[in-house]
């Protein structure tokens, strides 16, 4: 069997259901301090990923994926009851946390995520 290369595999805190990402949506708008997906919050504008995240990404040495909650549940039932958002190394069919959830909602600016996320792949 064919080795998978290693990719960083940012995960986020939303489901990917119509209703789900409707009412995540509104959340962001109406009551944007209670809204539980600090990553998405940081990284995404209303509609579209932020060009100063996507440019970052595109310069890390590492691919990167993305996945929403339900959608790593599904695949990786044993983190089921990981906190979440999270980022994780992935490769070999192992993940390793790069950064919890604790770490990710401390980030109070994208910058601040960047250096949490330059750091974590130089340990």
């Amino acid at each position: 069997m064919k080795k998978q290369p290693a990719q960083i595999l940012f995960v986020y805190n939303v489901d990917l259901t119509p209703f789900a990402l409707l009412s995540d949506f509104v959340h962001r708008i109406v009551s944007p301090e209670t809204y539980p997906c600090r990553l998405c919050d940081l990284t995404y504008d209303r509609f579209t990923m932020k060009s100063e995240w996507k440019q970052f990404l595109a310069s890390l040495p590492i691919d990167c994926a993305f996945a929403l909650r339900d959608q790593f549940h599904r695949k990786y039932p044993a983190y089921a009851d990981l906190p979440l958002p999270a980022v994780f190394r992935h490769g070999s069919g192992t993940l390793t946390t790069l950064l919890s959830a604790d770490q990710i909602n401390s980030a109070t600016t994208i910058e601040t995520l960047r250096h949490l996320v330059s750091a974590a792949l130089h340990d």
